[in-house]
């Protein structure tokens, strides 16, 4: 088993991999197997695999090229344990250890590293004498916890061993508590299972609260920290509100005792406008939420209506909204941990499910349109592996097969799968006497544009 360890310009560990066999490509964009986003990095940039029990690694025509213990390498070259990879700004670290020493390792095509000035999202903390840490958000799964086992560790009282986790799901994140003894809230109401998290939403764990933001926002931490410092004047203040209202209120009914049956008719009917008034105002939050996408909190506003007001067209025509995009946001959910799970073909069927009319069917065919693109890769990097391993007239079928699948696609890493396929069976052609000239000539003719 190999441990591929990757740092970033500043020597901070980014990712752990560990594979076996197999043929995974590195390179800036999604489509890779392992994803370095930087500018220093070509979309395609080199290819590591295993063939004969051995570790290899090809520069795909990169444009910084690709140095192994401090060589800048021309061809194939065999990386061993200790050797040190420079690919643009990162530093490779390959390990060998025996299987049965190894813990469960990340699954190198699940791998993607998210630098903070190329997208992606951050947590910051606010209100408490540690204010404005940042806690990027790096990993496809990003546990919180108290002991050092976790992505994010958190040293308080408050927070549970395991407490929480953030998925990152093709740029759309979700907070899941683990049981944890405090709990996890998101804009103070607190969260059980999975919940979609939106930029702006406050996010406490325990008794520590972070602002999830995109990883480029900048995050004022005073004014944050200015609501928290207020907020026991508030409470005054809204306590003191609360006492004048009570005084007001007793005045009126006196008055009300006083003027006769008449005026405690028009106080009931005031109390009833009052309250259909604050109806109104619920009931269009909820929509402007749900407008905004933000079904989840729309969900949150609706369900205490649907208590107070069971009959009200309004918030039963509202809330059958809600409950749509709530469902078909449920099929997002399940096709990606398909996805997770490699279990692609039953991914599809999920998206496919997102119907026409919900916010989310865009997001569902960009889904399906990127599953079909991994099926593709996955199929053309077990081709590759097998001929790789050794060449045969089968290997070179099934390679020219999947590579005329991913030809004239709208995808830069599919034409780059293309050309590399091209290069590389022209160099079989050029062999002299190659009993697989042949093959590989057939392919370069199914493959060209002519």
């Amino acid at each position: 088993m190999y441990t591929l360890i990757i740092e970033d310009r500043y020597g901070r560990s980014a990712a752990e991999i560990s594979f076996d066999q197999g043929s995974y490509t590195i390179g800036r964009v999604d489509g890779n197997d392992v994803v370095l986003p930087s500018s220093s990095v070509s979309r395609t940039h080199a290819r590591i695999f295993v063939s004969n029990n051995k570790c290899y690694i090809d520069d795909l025509g990169s444009a910084n090229g690709v140095t192994v213990d401090n060589v800048p390498i021309k061809e194939r070259t065999e990386i061993k344990h200790g050797s040190q990879i420079r690919i643009g700004e990162y530093t490779l670290y390959l390990e060998y250890k025996d299987q049965s020493d190894m813990n469960a390792g990340q699954d190198v095509l699940k791998t993607q590293i998210v630098s903070g000035d190329q997208g992606g999202y951050k947590i910051v903390r606010i209100r408490d004498k540690f204010a404005g840490e940042e806690f990027m958000l790096a990993e496809a799964t990003n546990t919180i916890g108290r002991t050092e086992d976790n992505y994010i560790l958190l040293s308080d009282q408050s927070i549970s061993r395991n407490h929480a986790r953030i998925t990152n799901r093709g740029m759309l994140y979700y907070v899941t508590d683990l049981d944890s003894s405090n709990g996890t809230f998101v804009n103070n109401k607190k969260i059980s299972g999975e919940h979609p998290l939106q930029s702006g939403d406050i996010i406490r764990f325990g008794n520590l609260s972070f602002v999830f933001v995109p990883s480029s926002q900048h995050v004022n931490i005073l004014e944050y920290n200015k609501n928290n410092k207020n907020s026991s004047q508030t409470l005054i203040f809204a306590l003191l509100g609360s006492l004048f209202l009570c005084v007001i209120i007793v005045l009126i009914v006196v008055m009300s005792m006083k003027k006769g049956d008449n005026n405690a008719i028009d106080a009931e009917t005031n109390t009833q406008d009052t309250a259909l008034a604050k109806l109104s105002i619920d009931l269009d939050n909820a929509s402007k939420h749900l407008d905004d996408k933000q079904v989840q909190t729309a969900k949150y506003i609706i369900d205490p209506l649907l208590k107070e007001y069971p009959d009200d067209s309004r918030v039963i025509d509202l809330n059958k909204k809600i409950e749509f995009e709530l469902k078909n946001d449920e099929y997002i959910t399940q096709g990606n941990a398909f996805v997770d799970n490699k279990k692609y073909e039953d991914a599809i069927d999920k998206f496919r499910s997102v119907d026409i009319d919900s916010f989310r069917y865009q997001d569902a065919q960009n889904l399906i349109k990127d599953t079909e693109r991994k099926i593709r890769l996955m199929q053309y990097n077990d081709a590759r592996s097998k001929c790789d391993d050794g060449l045969s007239d089968e290997c070179i079928k099934d390679l020219c097969a999947a590579a005329a699948e991913m030809k004239n696609r709208d995808s830069d890493i599919e034409t780059e799968r293309v050309n590399d396929t091209i290069a590389f069976m022209e160099r079989i052609t050029k062999t002299k006497k190659n009993k697989y000239a042949a093959a590989a000539k057939d392919c370069l003719n199914e493959l060209s544009d002519n």
